[in-house]
């Protein structure tokens, strides 16, 4: 049996989420076809040896999940559904394909392969959707309903760069690396919950160094901004763009969690408002609580 491997920020935040539901933890990630991941945490020490560099990461979920629309998910067995659901929506990339636009069910079946089927898919699509972190939107006359992350949804990314930021600072061999995709999608959650200042306009290119088959790459989206918002945003990235923002993993995770540290993006092109994209990320996400 090949061994299994975390995705990127999904160990780290089980790591850090057991309080006492732990064990309703493990058995939920089992039931859902992931015991993959309740293996890896059997084999690590329990919660009270876990190192004090987690601790913002798990005051970051708490924070997600006290953020929960109508308060926090109560009781504990409700808390441990939206973390399982979290985690497992976005092992699978599952979160990734309904960031970007509305999908349906047989599309969705054809993108998340990793789930093996549309009965699986519609399990983790109504988990998500009964803890809050995606939306039906009903379609017209014959046509299917479609899937669409929530606002909520969105902002479960905050726990997750927290994690990704702790596994760059302290690598595991059974962490995975933020991948083309992760990067891809990050942007795509976060793009429609960015607020600027109104006057700005144009195009920037968000790109993130990642490895693929052992090459660095360059991987995220490009973003066009109008009054203020982020009016659309694309996986191709410019080859040669008049505005930039790019880094490593780490850099990026850094500048999102507090922008007045010293591992920063190289910005390039109109800085105001590649200045402005890293702000409103670092304010939707963290606020002043880094």
């Amino acid at each position: 049996m090949d061994k299994f491997t975390s995705p990127a920020g999904v160990l780290t935040l089980l790591l850090t989420s057991g309080w006492s539901h732990r064990r309703m933890l493990l058995k939920r990630l089992e039931a859902s076809r992931y015991d993959g991941l309740g293996s890896l945490i059997r084999t690590r020490g329990p919660e009270e040896e876990q190192p004090p560099e987690l601790r913002f990461v798990a005051d970051t979920l708490k924070r997600w999940l006290d953020a929960h629309p109508g308060g926090p998910p109560d009781p504990e067995e409700a808390t441990t559904r939206a973390i399982v659901a979290m985690v497992c929506g976005w092992s699978c990339a599952l979160s990734h394909f309904i960031a970007a636009e509305p999908r349906t069910v047989e599309e969705l079946e054809r993108e998340v392969t990793a789930l093996g089927g549309e009965p699986v898919v519609r399990e983790h699509l109504q988990a998500l959707v009964d803890s809050g972190q995606a939306e039906i939107l009903a379609g017209e006359g014959d046509e299917e309903p479609r899937f669409v992350l929530s606002p909520w949804g969105r902002e479960a990314l905050a726990p997750l760069i927290a994690a990704a930021r702790h596994e760059a600072h302290f690598p595991a061999e059974d962490v995975m690396s933020p991948e083309i995709l992760d990067a891809e999608a990050a942007f795509q959650v976060l793009a429609p919950l960015l607020s600027l200042p109104r006057h700005l306009r144009g195009a920037c290119r968000l790109g993130v160094h990642v490895t693929h088959d052992g090459d660095d790459v360059l991987a995220g989206a490009t973003v066009e901004v109008a009054r203020g918002r982020v009016l659309s945003t694309s996986i191709l990235l410019e080859e040669d763009p008049d505005t930039w923002v790019t880094g490593s993993v780490l850099e990026w995770c850094e500048a999102v969690i507090d922008p007045t540290g010293e591992h920063r993006p190289e910005v390039g092109g109109d800085t105001e408002l590649a200045a402005a994209l890293l702000a409103a990320l670092h304010e939707r996400l963290f606020g002043d609580e880094a």
